[in-house]
């Protein structure tokens, strides 16, 4: 499953005029600036990870497609889309007992794959999306506690 792919798309385009405005200024509170900040800063840096990744998931594919004849990675593609993460452990198990027979059996080229699935990093992108998912939850509490609607 190394070749699979999400990217990262911020909805930020307010927040973007308001730093470009220099709207920010107006925000009071440092635990509030602090925590836009931190926002701004994952973002960004989640940016630069996903860009990063582009050319390892390109040379991923293109390994694999050493491994695997194309209607079988078509296959697991289309398991991969249907589900958007990898939960129904029974499709999964079924495609992996189906065998899919291998184009090679070169271990240097499994070695590629492996290296270049691992040099993702997957898991890392997981929880870094679970921290910069915790910082806008908190960014939006921090709102609504200084500027309340009610």
């Amino acid at each position: 499953w190394g070749g699979a792919s999400r990217a990262f798309i911020p909805n930020d385009a307010t927040f973007q005029q308001m730093k470009n405005s220099g709207s920010l200024t107006f925000f009071k509170g440092k635990d509030l600036l602090e925590k836009v900040a931190r926002y701004d800063q994952l973002c960004r840096a989640a940016r630069i990870s996903q860009e990063t990744d582009k050319s390892l998931y390109v040379e991923v594919r293109k390994s694999r497609a050493k491994i695997f004849e194309i209607k079988y990675n078509a296959k697991a593609n289309e398991l991969y889309q249907a589900n958007k993460v990898l939960s129904d452990r029974i499709k999964i198990d079924a495609f992996i007992e189906s065998n899919p027979p291998l184009l090679t059996y070169d271990k240097t080229i499994f070695n590629e794959y492996l290296e270049l699935v691992r040099s993702r990093n997957l898991s890392a992108r997981v929880s870094f999306a679970s921290r910069l998912l915790e910082s806008a939850t908190a960014l939006m509490e921090e709102l609504k506690k200084e500027y309340p609607t009610e």
